[in-house]
């Protein structure tokens, strides 16, 4: 069995910084998305506040699905997806 060394981050609201900035911490390669441009800029400011350099903020669904190898979806709300994007598009 492969063992998982990289993982993506689909949302990044309260879970999934946290979640993001744990996996981090853990020693896993992390790649961050949210189709949202603001979630991404308070995910960018949080990440540099909190000292987490290792994690690849994506700033489309192309770029976040080449940065890893298995994804963890926290977007937990209708709504949450902006009108005109997929989820299919950045899930595997």
């Amino acid at each position: 069995m492969k063992q998982i060394e990289s993982m993506g981050i689909l949302g990044l609201g309260v879970m999934g910084r946290n979640l993001a900035f744990n996996l981090a911490d853990k020693g896993f390669t992390v790649a961050a998305y949210d189709p949202w441009e603001e979630a991404r800029s308070r995910f960018a400011t949080a990440q540099v506040e909190e000292g987490f350099a290792g994690i690849t903020l994506a700033d489309n669904p192309a770029a976040f699905i080449a940065a890893h190898w298995l994804s963890a979806i926290t977007i937990a709300q209708p709504g949450a997806v902006p009108e005109g994007s997929s989820s299919a598009s950045v899930c595997r």
